[in-house]
């Protein structure tokens, strides 16, 4: 078995540079390049079974061990497709008038709702109707950039609702792919993603905390 200390070396690299705000593509990078001679020196692979494998994937010897089995380029590709035309789409709602309506059923939403409040609605159907987790996010945040918050808050409520939601909808590619490729229970398994609804949970309730007190202190 290889020593933990050098396997552990690539995802202590990724770990720290992640911690140190590095850039992505520079932690993807370093992250390969930690990992490459490892599979020369301890895995005994050659340069040619090391391109093989990161453009077709890994493929696990043992059955106990299958679940690692997947990766490479070639299964990227169908996501690829997936942002290249649902970044077509979203630009095809952006030059015009196609979303105008909910455009204006979002800003009456705001009159009476925070903006995580709106952006949280708004993320719901846009999971809903989108069925993939990239347009659902290029909808909410054309609909949603709009309102009265600085573009950090408007990102960060992004996070907190619309990338979390699109998991929890059957027949999105980001809860029914993942869920297939593990032969998981479809309902048990979203019900048990606590993390995915208790988060959207958490900030309804701390913004409605939040406005109370406010509206406390105005009073007195």
């Amino acid at each position: 078995m290889p020593p933990a200390n050098k396997v552990g070396a690539p995802p202590a690299n990724v770990f720290a540079l992640v911690l140190m705000r590095v850039d992505i593509l520079v932690v993807i990078g370093a992250g390969i390049a930690s990992s490459v001679p490892l599979c020369l020196a301890v895995q005994d692979m050659t340069m040619a079974d090391v391109v093989r494998t990161a453009i077709l994937g890994y493929v696990a010897p043992l059955p106990q061990v299958r679940a690692l089995s997947g990766g490479g380029l070639v299964s990227m590709l169908d996501a690829v497709q997936i942002v290249c035309i649902t970044s077509a789409y979203a630009g095809i709602f952006k030059e015009t008038p196609l979303l105008a309506g909910i455009d204006r059923v979002v800003r009456r939403m705001s009159r009476r709702l925070s903006p995580y409040g709106v952006t949280l609605t708004t993320s719901v159907f846009t999971a809903i109707i989108s069925c993939n987790q990239t347009l659902a996010i290029m909808l909410a945040h054309q609909l949603c950039s709009d309102l009265d918050q600085s573009a950090s808050d408007h990102a960060l409520d992004l996070e907190d609702s619309v990338v979390l939601v699109a998991g929890l909808v059957p027949w999105s590619i980001a809860g029914a792919v993942p869920l297939a490729s593990m032969g998981a229970p479809v309902a048990a398994s979203m019900a048990l993603a606590i993390y995915l609804y208790a988060v959207p949970a958490w900030r309804l309730l701390s913004g409605w905390f939040a406005a109370r007190g406010r509206a406390r202190c105005a009073v007195r």
